[in-house]
């Protein structure tokens, strides 16, 4: 008897790598948004962080918290509080810090983790900013 050799890949043996290669790249691309989704977390987080400290700090030299209201009634958004001349813009390191107006940092500052005036303050805020965008 006769022994073939074959001198390229059999469609089986293609099919098997290809079906090899489809599950890595699954497997990658749900990792990596896992790694995003986790890394947009922690940024909100951060920045709920940094309003808080921020504005306990203002209480601390104030005596008072940031306004949330302008004297007129008009609503103060975060934005304003941390633009130039924002009551909580001596209290932030703008070098770092990021706002984004969004349900995750509002749903951050709602939880167990923070809580009194300030709490308050911020997610009124973040609520106005959001009605801006």
């Amino acid at each position: 008897m006769k022994e073939i050799s074959y001198k390229a890949f059999t469609l089986v043996e293609m099919l098997i790598v290809m079906g090899i290669l489809v599950i890595l790249i699954v497997i990658g691309a749900s990792t990596g948004r896992y790694a995003i989704d986790r890394s947009n977390e922690i940024e909100h987080k951060n920045g709920a962080t940094q309003l808080y400290q921020a504005a306990q700090s203002f209480y601390t030299d104030n005596g008072v918290f940031p306004e949330s209201q302008a004297a007129d009634g008009t609503p103060i958004s975060i934005e304003r509080m941390t633009a130039e001349g924002g009551s909580l813009k001596n209290y932030l390191d703008l070098g770092i810090f990021t706002y984004k107006a969004s349900g995750d940092i509002k749903k951050i500052l709602k939880s167990k983790m923070f809580a009194g005036p300030a709490k308050d303050i911020l997610v009124e805020s973040i609520t106005i900013s959001k009605k801006e965008l």
